[in-house]
């Protein structure tokens, strides 16, 4: 039995959040490749992370675009930003709506504030978003998740609330 897209997905966005070794024979690595500019209810620039995966045996596409800030013990504090924009392929160049009909329901991108417990996101039924890949270029194959890119392009986004939170929607433009 076929597992759902949306399982299919949390097994690569898992696996690309690992992350892995540059030494030989280690699946190939994507990290810290873009910037994220918040503004709105959250404002601030980090330095993001966006790679891609394509499931050899699900035919499941994936772009995933990751944030946090660490504490000073190693933990998370304050925001984190985790999402996944989900296709029926392997991620291409082109222009993507929350209405393209490549686009998948998988998919949401979702910002927390750990410290406040606010949350914002967006999917394809809530919020809006349009990510251009102007390119992405295969790094190599991955045993666990199958061929892993390295996309470059822009994401803006509108997040709007998933909970109490004051302040109104966010908006993310993500460069990578």
């Amino acid at each position: 039995m076929k597992a759902s897209a949306g399982a299919v997905v949390s097994l690569v966005a898992a696996a690309l959040a690992m992350g892995c070794g540059s030494d030989s024979g280690s699946p190939p690595e994507v990290k810290d490749n873009g910037t994220c500019m918040f503004s709105g209810a959250v404002t601030g620039t980090h330095t993001c992370t966006v790679a891609g995966a394509f499931t050899l045996g699900e035919q499941v596409g994936v772009i995933e675009i990751t944030y946090n800030l660490a504490g000073p013990d190693g933990g998370v504090t304050g925001d984190t930003l985790y999402g996944t924009i989900v296709f029926p392929s392997a991620p291409a160049p082109g222009t993507y709506t929350g209405s393209s009909p490549q686009v998948l329901a998988p998919t949401t991108v979702e910002l927390n504030d750990d410290a406040s417990g606010n949350g914002w996101w967006f999917t394809t039924a809530l919020g809006d978003f349009t990510l251009v890949l102007s390119s992405v270029t295969k790094i190599g194959t991955d045993p666990d998740i199958g061929d892993v890119y390295r996309p470059s392009g822009t994401l803006d986004a509108t997040l709007v609330p998933i909970t109490s939170s004051t302040g109104g929607n966010v908006t993310l433009h993500a460069t990578f």
